[in-house]
């Protein structure tokens, strides 16, 4: 991953966006990423079960590496 951004869109919560440096890239790190993101689950907590990974969000930079 070449740049990470975390977005603040709500009070509690965030978006996290991946910057590759191409997709084979990605598609070869995803099963990382996947296991990375399942260290997370417990700390977070559903806000809408309406809401999936794929929905539009906004919000202000909280992080740019």
């Amino acid at each position: 991953m070449r740049r990470t951004v975390l977005i603040q869109n709500g009070d509690k919560t965030f978006c996290l966006i991946g910057i590759w440096e191409d997709e084979a890239s990605m598609v070869k790190n995803r099963q990382k990423m996947i296991s990375f993101l399942d260290t997370l689950r417990p700390m977070l907590e559903e806000i809408s079960s309406k809401l999936g990974p794929k929905d539009p969000v906004s919000g202000s930079i909280v992080s740019e590496v």
